[in-house]
Parts: structure tokens; C-alpha cells; sequence
């Protein structure tokens, strides 16, 4: 695609990137809409599939209503002639059966060949299992036959044990052992009026279906060449509009992907054209905006940047209450360990360790609010609102804690890890200290010089917690605040150390450790 700044539109008569006040006007022969009247047999073709669909479901609707009832009515005719007053003298586990379940198998088998659309009839008798019947004969001509006495588990098929209290059909076609149908059922009954089975009519799905295939092609045989007509006309008149469109819709996606350098070149006079200068424009602010936003990025996390570079709310002294999860996070014996590194070693060390753990704290959702050589602060909650904030900080600290035996089979691999191990330090351990409660979120400082910060107590309670570790001899500590909130599977595991004495409080607080 050919570069060209958008003052090369002829269309457009602004200068530099200032956005025009209102759309340019185009001569009204030139315009899109001029050409869009032309365009008139759209809705026409609209009203034409319109009216074949409800057509074809009309139809469709009719026939297979008609089609349900008259299978209702075969299997209602049918179960008043079949007598099965002795089906309780027949041995089902018996593979011979008596005349009488014979002469009615072949009669009702015969019905089956004569009706065209019916595959089966069967008859089936309750048990004292509720929902499992069993066959007393099925005389099908294509599927599967069933054998006498063969069980069926009728449970999930509620037409069919309905069809022991009254004349049902099923609304849709139903899959099993014997294939794709849909039935009709009634109830038979003994001289007493008594409920002893239910005859069941089958019909195959590929009947139904050859039913709406004639409707179909009825309906495109009405409806097929008129819409024909107007979807040449429409093909016609997209070839005014299709290239621009093509254009616009390329680099459209290219912008979604990512590629703010792609540039449309439209020679046009019409509202393409104008579209095509305010498209450059678009580009031009997008790519200064993510410029700033992904340098903005690199200093604080990337939630903070977009709330600080929103232009609905600009930044401002202040801050409001909120409830989140603080947690600070920092290494044991670091300062012991970068003593034997260089300083190139020490900072690619700490590198390795700090984009390993900030991806964590980012992938849980927290937000980094410093970085103090090998200590970070993070808050879960703000500045944007998190409801699960304390489970996924604990989460995260688990995982922080898991990544650092990764680390450390990556500084033993290269060789760094003998440096303090020579000095009596086996591997590189993380203390982590959290708490939940209320505090203050908001920017700190001066008008000229601020920073998006948290107070209270809540964060100073953490970072004692820290620190605690070191006497508790333990990795990962926070407060009753904090466990309270977890879910129940995160709370298997714990110790509880608690009330524990915390430097700066005049109360104790229960404290646990994982």
C-alpha cells in the first residue's frame, strides 16, 4: 500500500492534523448515498427471503402438524383393535411365543408395509422398575428388530411413558439403538379398562426430512428466481463500492492487529474520500497515544497507566477508601549475595527475577506500585476493583515462592548460583508478607510532582509481616483478615502462629503461614 499523508487527499482541505469542524460536503452526484438509491433492490431481496422463509416455515408447520396427527390417529386406531388381555400369561424370557403374539406381530407388520411412512409398530409392557419396559413384539421393516422381552429404558423419554395415560407424539426427533425417529404413542388396554401396555408407531427421521426437502424446493421454485434477479443487480452495484471498501476494511484490520503504520490512498472525491483523510488522522493520534502509553507502561504497571491516561480523568491530588490486598515481597540475604557479583551479574540477575515475579503479580491481576532493588509492593484491588483480591494475592504468593526453585535451576545453570553458595548460602529464598483491609488509594505529592500511591495501616501491617518471617522462620505470612476471605480449598495446609506482636501496633494480631 503506497504512503501519502493525508493532506494528498483532494477531498479534505485542513491543515496539519487539525480534525475538520463538520463532514465535508461532496457533490451530491458523487456522493455514496446518490449511489446507495440505486441500490433500492436490497430490502427488496430482503422482502423476498423474508416471505419464502415464513413460506417455507408455514408449510413446513402445516405438513408435519398434519402428518403428527395423522400418526396420532394411526396409533389410536391400532391400539383399539389390538387385544393383548393375556400379555401376562406370555413367558417374555421364552424365545417362542404364542399364536396369538404372532398373528398380531405379522397383522400389525403388515399395516407397517402398507402405510408408506411407517417403520415400526411395537408393543412394549411395563415393569416393576419405573421407566423400563419390555418388548412384547416389534414389528419393524428397516431398523433394528427388537427381540420378545428385550428391555428398553424409557427414562429419558417422557412421551412414551406418557403414552401409557393418553395418545401422545413426540415434538422432535429422538435417537437410540433403533435410529433416528419420532413416534406416536397410546395406551392398550384390558376388558377391565386397565392400562397393561402401549403400542408405539415409528416413523423415520429421513421421512420428516424428505417432507420439508418437498417444501423447500416448492419454495425455491417460487422464491429462487426473483431473488436471483435482484442479487445480480446487487453484485452490479457493490462493484461501485467494493474496492474502497475492500481498502477501508484491510487496513481497518490492520489497525485492530496492531499496525497503526498502514496508511489508506484513496483518490476520491466522495465520503470515501473523506473517510480516507480522517482514517490517517485516526492513525496518526492512535500511534502518538500508544507511544506515550507503552513508555508510560514501563514505569508503572499497565492498569495504573491507563487509569492515569484516561481523558475523562485527568490525575489529580488525592484519593479515595477502598479494600484490597497488600503484599511485599523481598529476598532473603540479597544484600549477602550481589557482595559476590559483579555489577553487570547483579543487575541481570535481579532482571531475571523481577520480570519473572511482576508477570506473576500482573498475571493474578495485582498492581506493582514500587520497585526498591529486590523488594516489591503490590496492591489487589486498585487502583481497579477486584472482588476475589485476597485469594488471588495468596495465589499469587504461592506462585511467586514455586517460581523461585525455577530461578534457581536457572542461576545454577549459569554458573552464578556457586558465587553464594561458596558463602554458605544454599539458594535464593522469598519472603512475602500480606494483609487485607481498607486503605487509602490515590495520588500523592505536589501539583508539579505526584505519584499514584496506597496508605494506611493495611500496608504497614504487610510490610511488618515481611519482616516477621525472619523470627518465624517461615516464607509466606499474612493475617486472620486476609485467611478469612480465602476460598475453602486455600486454607487447607495452613499454620496458624497466633496472636504475634507486631513492631508499631499496640495489639497483637493473629498471623498464619503457608
Amino acid at each position: 500500500m503506497r504512503r501519502s499523508d493525508a493532506s494528498d487527499n483532494p477531498a479534505i482541505d485542513v491543515v496539519g492534523d487539525e480534525l475538520p469542524a463538520e463532514f465535508p460536503r461532496v457533490p451530491f452526484w458523487r456522493g455514496f448515498h446518490f449511489r446507495l438509491l440505486l441500490a433500492l433492490g436490497l430490502p427488496l431481496l430482503a422482502v423476498i427471503v423474508v416471505m419464502g422463509l415464513f413460506t417455507y416455515r408455514t408449510l413446513v408447520d402445516s405438513r408435519l402438524a398434519t402428518f403428527r396427527q395423522r400418526l396420532a390417529s394411526v396409533a389410536l386406531a391400532l391400539s383399539q383393535t389390538v387385544d393383548i388381555s393375556r400379555a401376562d400369561e406370555v413367558d417374555l424370557d421364552s424365545p417362542d411365543s404364542p399364536e396369538w403374539v404372532k398373528d398380531l406381530h405379522d397383522r400389525l407388520r403388515h399395516i407397517a408395509e402398507r402405510e408408506g411412512d411407517i417403520e415400526s409398530i411395537y408393543i412394549m409392557l411395563p415393569t416393576a422398575e419405573l421407566g423400563r419396559l419390555r418388548f412384547l413384539l416389534d414389528a419393524s421393516i428397516l431398523t433394528r428388530v427388537a427381540s420378545k422381552g428385550e428391555y428398553y429404558d424409557a427414562t429419558d423419554i417422557p412421551y412414551m411413558l406418557k403414552g401409557f395415560e393418553e395418545v401422545t407424539v413426540e415434538d422432535r426427533i429422538y435417537s437410540d439403538g433403533f435410529g433416528d425417529t419420532q413416534s406416536s404413542y397410546a395406551p392398550l388396554r384390558d376388558e377391565t379398562g386397565a392400562v397393561v401396555g402401549v403400542l408405539g408407531v415409528d416413523v423415520l427421521a429421513v421421512r420428516i426430512e424428505a417432507i420439508r426437502d418437498r417444501v423447500l424446493s416448492l419454495c425455491l421454485l417460487i422464491f429462487g428466481p426473483a431473488a436471483l434477479v435482484v442479487v445480480v443487480l446487487t453484485v452490479l452495484i457493490g462493484r461501485w463500492v467494493r474496492s474502497p471498501l475492500q481498502r477501508l476494511f484491510a487496513a481497518a484490520n490492520a489497525v485492530a492487529a496492531g499496525d497503526l503504520d498502514v496508511r489508506l490512498s484513496l483518490d476520491r472525491r466522495d465520503e470515501f474520500g473523506v473517510v480516507a483523510g480522517q482514517f490517517d488522522r485516526m492513525t496518526n493520534r492512535l500511534r502518538h497515544q500508544r507511544c506515550l502509553r507503552d513508555t508510560f507502561g514501563l514505569y508503572v504497571s499497565r492498569e495504573l497507566a491507563e487509569r492515569l491516561l484516561d481523558p475523562a480523568r485527568l490525575p489529580a491530588l488525592g484519593g479515595e477508601e477502598c479494600e484490597g490486598t497488600i503484599l511485599f515481597l523481598d529476598l532473603c540475604g540479597y544484600t549477602r549475595v550481589s557482595e559476590q557479583l559483579t555489577p553487570k551479574e547483579t543487575i541481570d540477575m535481579l532482571n531475571h527475577y523481577l520480570g519473572a515475579v511482576i508477570a506473576i503479580i500482573e498475571e493474578h491481576k495485582g498492581c506493582v506500585l514500587d520497585i526498591m532493588g529486590d523488594a516489591i509492593i503490590a496492591i489487589f484491588g486498585a487502583p481497579l476493583p477486584l472482588p476475589d483480591h485476597a485469594p488471588k494475592a495468596l495465589d499469587c504468593a504461592l506462585r511467586v515462592r514455586k517460581c523461585l526453585d525455577r530461578l534457581n535451576a536457572d542461576w545454577e545453570r549459569q554458573g552464578i548460583a556457586r558465587r553464594w553458595q561458596d558463602e554458605g548460602i544454599a539458594r535464593i529464598e522469598v519472603r512475602l508478607g500480606l494483609h487485607t483491609g481498607l486503605l487509602i488509594a490515590g495520588n500523592i505529592g505536589s501539583a508539579s510532582r505526584m505519584k499514584f500511591s496506597v496508605v494506611g495501616d493495611t500496608v504497614n501491617v504487610a510490610a511488618r509481616l515481611e519482616q516477621l518471617n525472619k523470627e518465624l522462620n517461615t516464607g509466606i505470612l499474612f493475617t486472620e483478615e486476609l485467611r478469612s476471605r480465602l476460598r475453602p480449598e486455600q486454607t487447607v495446609g495452613l499454620t496458624d502462629h497466633g496472636q504475634v506482636a507486631v513492631r508499631g501496633r499496640s495489639q497483637p494480631i493473629r498471623v498464619w503461614s503457608a
